[in-house]
């Protein structure tokens, strides 16, 4: 009885009795295509043209191993074709050009973007990708590969953080936490909004937009400050809920010489002496012994 062969991954089954003087050979094969299916990462070079992968029993092929990276440059979006066959893989879309590649088993498929990773597994028919591999309840619940995992537990997941509540294509998230192209913000978009930066100590200077104009519950407007000292006369005025210093300009003016001298121009109209006395113009005095 001739060989047979495993479905998935064509490693040779010897049939009872056979291959006496070369079972050794063969079974060391079979354990050199396990390895390649298990921990193999294999390049392959995208033709920018559709591609179906080779699937050879008892030999190295282009898809038996668990990581495939595609290559090349594109003109066009391209589509891979898998053998329909239960496998599960680790796929990344390392070509140049800025093109889709559409990964099919025929009857299913899934996008793979420029520089991404993603998880598929198929039963042989309906191909799953981390798109829609895991899932609970009845909403579908969308999962991707985190690169970039230091020894220190620092984890890389990109520009935005997508939080959906259903399906998770490019509009449908409920909550999306996102660093908006910098390294010191970061901001937080419910659904149909925009987003609201999170203030924080390396964020919050100057030309930040941040609203910190209170001061013990009060804006600037309601802290009085000392008037300028310029030797004009001033009154506290509030316009508009807006309150501030205004100056009495001419033909008012005020001198200091023992007595408070208010002129209109040239003239004297009105003198305070320091002993309580008022006096205005055509010399009537007001004079009080108290206050």
């Amino acid at each position: 009885m001739a060989s047979t062969y495993t479905t998935s991954l064509g490693l040779e089954l010897q049939a009872t009795g056979e291959n006496r003087a070369s079972w050794g050979s063969k079974t060391n094969t079979n354990i050199g295509l396990l390895e390649e299916a298990l921990s193999s990462m294999k390049t392959i070079a995208m033709p920018d043209a559709n591609l179906t992968l080779s699937k050879v029993n008892a030999g190295t092929d282009q898809s038996r191993p668990m990581f495939l990276r595609f290559t090349g440059t594109l003109t066009a979006g391209r589509t891979v074709t898998i053998p329909t066959v239960s496998k599960f893989y680790f796929m990344q879309n390392n070509t140049t050009g800025a093109f889709n590649l559409t990964i099919s088993t025929g009857s299913s498929s899934f996008v793979l973007a420029p520089g991404q990773w993603k998880i598929i597994f198929t039963d042989g028919a309906t191909l799953w990708s981390s798109d829609n591999l895991f899932s609970a309840s009845s909403a579908t619940r969308r999962w991707d590969v985190i690169g970039n995992v230091s020894a220190t537990g620092d984890m890389e997941v990109g520009k935005a953080i997508d939080f959906h509540n259903a399906n998770a294509d490019a509009t449908d998230f409920a909550v999306r936490l996102e660093t908006g192209g910098t390294t010191t913000d970061l901001y937080v978009t419910p659904a149909g909004s925009t987003g609201k930066k999170i203030w924080n100590s390396g964020n919050d200077g100057t030309g930040s937009g941040l609203d910190a104009d209170l001061l013990d519950g009060k804006h600037a407007t309601e802290i009085f400050t000392e008037p300028p000292n310029d030797g004009k006369l001033y009154v506290r005025r509030t316009s508009a809920g807006v309150s501030s210093w205004v100056a009495i300009d001419a033909p008012w003016t005020v001198d200091v010489t023992g007595e408070i001298i208010l002129k209109f121009g040239a003239t004297t109209v009105i003198r305070i002496n320091t002993n309580g006395m008022i006096r205005t113009k055509n010399d009537v005095e007001i004079f009080s012994t108290s206050v």
